[in-house]
Formats: structure tokens, sequence, C-alpha cells
């Protein structure tokens, strides 16, 4: 982006109580926008979020995603809170030690900005950098602009996907070696 009218899109770990309560706020907003996209399914994702602990691992948000075991970047356009992504440990798998990619969310403020590729390309950097082998990521089919993005930045089908994504039809699982 260039010019007059160019934002300036800036990406940092998530470590101050103010961008912890950002994120917080974003990933519940996240939800927020499933429960307009998708009334029909909103006993499903109530579900879901309470299978994923989503409110525990928002109280203990350091704990779940900061180091040294996670991560969580916070992207901020002209100073404003736009976007997260968090990764978390999942252990050792075949090709070593695998991170999966959660929560990926950018404002509808901030949308075309290329605030979720620059999120994704931080965000798989952070992980080289813990020494992760490989990243992985689940998502609903439906979310058709997430799907181009993550193949845009290396993500290819899993060939072995996680129990949550192999047991819904209407799930993907994707994989990147890093």
């Amino acid at each position: 982006m260039s010019g007059p009218s160019a934002k300036t899109v800036e990406i940092v770990p998530i470590r101050s109580p103010a961008d912890v309560a950002a994120a917080k706020d974003m990933v519940m907003e996240l939800f927020d926008v499933f429960f307009e996209r998708y009334p029909e399914d909103i006993p499903m994702i109530r579900k879901y979020m309470e299978d994923q602990d989503i409110a525990g691992q928002l109280d203990r948000f350091v704990e779940t995603f900061g180091p040294p075991t996670g991560e969580a970047l916070i992207a901020r356009v002209d100073g404003a809170a736009v976007g997260i992504v968090m990764l978390t440990d999942k252990g050792d798998g075949v090709a070593g030690r695998q991170c999966e990619m959660n929560r990926m969310y950018v404002r509808s403020v901030a949308r075309g900005l290329g605030v979720g590729r620059k999120l994704g390309l931080a965000i798989l950097q952070k992980a080289r950098e813990m020494d992760f082998a490989e990243m992985r990521l689940d998502g609903a089919k439906r979310h058709v602009e997430a799907i181009p993005l993550y193949q845009s930045l290396g993500f290819g089908p899993d060939p072995a996907p996680s129990e949550h994504a192999a047991s819904d039809p209407m799930m993907f699982s994707m994989r990147i070696s890093l």
C-alpha cells in the first residue's frame, strides 16, 4: 500500500494486559460472527465452544497461548487492534514437533488490507523460531475466504486430520512443513 490513504499494519506478540484483553474480545467477536453467519448452527457452535473450553482458554490466555509453548499475535492498523492469530503446541508428530494455528480473525474494518496474510506469515515465522516442524489448522469448509489464504501461505490437505475435522464432513484440516 502506498499513498496518503495507506494504512500502517503492525504485527506484535501479545504481552501486555491491554493486548490480552483486546485478543479475548476478538476471540468472542469471532464466535459472534459465526452466530450471525450461521444461525442454524448456533447449538453446534456453542457445543464446539464448550468442547474446546474456549472460556477456559481465555481465562488462562497467557498460559494457553503464551511462550514457551504457545504464541499469540495481535495486528494493529494505525494503532487500533484489528486482528489476532495464535498457535498452540500439539506435541510430537511423525515429522517432529507440531503446532496448531488457532483463532485467526480480522475485524471487518481491516479486511482487504492484507492483515490476514501478515498475521499468517508472522505466526509461521514464530513457529519456525520455536522449532516446530509442522503447523496444522482446522476450519469450516464454509469459510471460503480463508481457504485460499491458507493455501497461498503454503498449507495443503492434512493426510492425518484431527479427530474433530475427520469426524465432521463440513470441516477441513490443513498442514504445512516448517
